[in-house]
Formats: structure tokens, sequence, C-alpha cells
């Protein structure tokens, strides 16, 4: 196998290709994927504020910009960003999923509940006299 600074992309995608796993800081001796990353953030935010100025620029010109343009002591500090907002998103993605089943089951009790609306008011007319009319007898200790 390899050492840490021997290894490329290339063997990073046979890797995973063939099932195995590199350990931890055989990824961490890695940093291509992490600077793509962060060249393709830079290069997309370059994309979009040309289109909002009416100027054109393309993806791959894009990119070279921002390898010229990224100083490379920020590329851990953005990384550390761009996975700080990736576990927000993951976070709210979440918690947007436990609503939405919350919500589900809601939906289904009101629906079980609705379409047994005639046996509820069957129900409440054969038992209507077994309830007490709050305040209504002077029994809740007003005259």
């Amino acid at each position: 196998m390899k050492t840490n600074e021997e290894a490329t992309l290339k063997d990073l995608e046979d890797t995973v290709s063939a099932n195995k796993h590199l350990t931890f800081d055989e990824y961490a001796a890695l940093k291509a994927p992490a600077i793509d990353a962060i060249v393709n953030d830079f290069a997309v935010k370059l994309v979009e504020r040309a289109k909002e100025n009416g100027q054109e620029l393309s993806l791959q010109d894009a990119r070279e910009i921002a390898k010229e343009e990224i100083p490379a002591a920020f590329v851990p500090e953005w990384m550390k960003n761009l996975r700080v907002c990736a576990n927000v998103a993951g976070t709210e993605l979440t918690y947007l999923e436990q609503l939405k089943q919350g919500l589900d089951g809601i939906s289904e009790m009101l629906s079980v509940f609705l379409d047994a609306s005639g046996l509820l008011e069957a129900y409440i007319k054969k038992h209507a006299g077994e309830f007490k009319r709050a305040g209504g007898n002077g029994s809740n200790g007003s005259t």
C-alpha cells in the first residue's frame, strides 16, 4: 500500500470503487477533494455574481479564477465552515422530517376521527344524560 504522501485522488477513487476503506489518516492526507469542494463553491458564486451583473462566465473559467484568488491558508477555515453549514442543513432536515411525521400522525388521527363522526355522535346521544353541564346546575360553587 502507498504511503500518505504517495496517495492520489485516483487511489481514493479506486479504493471506493473496490469497496475498501482508507484509514482516517489516509483520507486526511488526500487534500484534493477538499480543495475541489472549495474551488467549486467559490466558482459557482463567481458565476452567480457574473449573471447578476449581466456578464457571462463559464464554470471552467470561474474555477481557474478561484484557483488564483483563494489563498491556501484559507482552505482549512473554509472547509470547517462548509462542514458547519452541512451539519446545520442536516439538522434542519432531520427536524423538518420529524415535524412532518408528527403532522402525518395528527392528520391520520383526524381522518379516523372524521370518518367515525357518525359513531361519535351516536355515542354522545347515548351517554348525554351521564355528562354534567359545568355551571348549569350551580354545582361549581356559584349561585
